[in-house]
């Protein structure tokens, strides 16, 4: 079967929003100890666009919010066992799309021992920039038993920019 994206709508679509957020219903504090609150990930806001990937299910979520003209942040989460070359498929086409739309960057912050996920976007292009880590923010939303990562745990700044022809 084909994949599709569509753009998703709090309004319209908040079942699937509901969906994808659930589809890691336990935080890994190691890898996320200070995940997106619902009512952020599915706010009506003209600077986030949720662009969803199907193929007859729901597979995926990317979600883009625009930090500054034309520069995005990058996030994205899947249904558990999609293979990885539908998710890089699909993140492909998203990328393609926001390129030829005007974006310049693309911004993913990882953090450092979530090797998987570094490994999946150095494949879509982004580049890990030097001296770009930075420890989580905001130590006190963590729940108590996840402080101890905090020492240990820094993200790194992904880049990918759009190429000028």
């Amino acid at each position: 079967m084909s994949l599709e994206l569509r753009l998703l709508s709090p309004a319209a679509d908040l079942d699937l929003y509901k969906t994808a957020y659930n589809w890691r219903p336990r935080r890994k504090h190691h890898l996320q100890p200070d995940r997106l609150p619902f009512e952020t990930f599915a706010a009506d806001d003209p600077t986030h666009i949720i662009i969803g990937l199907f193929n007859g299910d729901f597979l995926a979520v990317y979600f883009l919010h625009e930090d500054e003209p034309g520069v995005f942040g990058v996030h994205m989460t899947s249904r558990r066992n999609v293979p990885r070359e539908t998710l890089l498929t699909g993140a492909q086409e998203v990328i393609r799309c926001f390129f030829e739309g005007g974006a310049t960057e693309l911004i993913a912050w990882i953090a450092e021992r979530n090797r998987p996920l570094r490994s999946f976007v150095e494949s879509l292009g982004f580049v890990a920039q030097k001296d770009a880590c930075q420890n989580d923010t905001d130590s006190s939303t963590l729940p108590s038993d996840a402080k101890a990562f905090i020492d240990a745990k820094a993200f790194v700044k992904y880049v990918i920019q759009r190429s000028v022809p």
